[in-house]
């Protein structure tokens, strides 16, 4: 049966001269594959990308990556999202599986541009935080 690894491999039954019944036991197990990778931007793991495929998704972890199991033959498509970014590819799609997959990764570009805030020529400029995404100003005053 494809997709299933059994135990015992097979039995062997010599001389068979009556019903065996109990004695040809086999276990079935699913097998199923690991997919990863990681999202990174400018070089830098990003956490918190949602990764969507086949009905379900996971998040990049704080080193930016990520890991998913597949039934054997599988085939789905992997979508990384997180406001603020875009994504090169902006999919990967996985076809047939029948092996662990290594190195499905991606790279975000920033959408979320620079906010200036400022009076004259005195001014601030405020960035996002590549790994984060989050804007965070606090405190500050502008005085001329």
């Amino acid at each position: 049966m494809a997709g299933y690894t059994f135990t015992p491999a097979s039995i062997t039954c010599e001389n068979v001269t009556n019903d065996l019944t109990g004695q040809q036991n086999f276990t079935a197990l699913l097998n199923t594959y690991t997919i990863s990778g990681q999202v990174t931007h400018n070089g830098n793991p990003l956490i918190g990308v949602t990764i969507s495929y086949a009905g379900d998704s996971t998040l990049t972890d704080g080193s930016g990556e990520y890991s998913i199991s597949v039934e054997e033959n599988a085939t789905l498509t992997l979508t990384p999202s997180l406001t603020g970014y875009t994504f090169t590819p902006a999919s990967i799609t996985c076809s047939n599986v029948t092996a662990n997959l290594t190195g499905k990764d991606f790279t975000a570009t920033s959408t979320v541009g620079t906010l200036e805030i400022g009076r004259g020529d005195a001014s601030v400029k405020v960035y996002p935080n590549p790994t984060t995404g989050q804007l965070q100003m606090t405190n500050y005053e502008l005085k001329k």
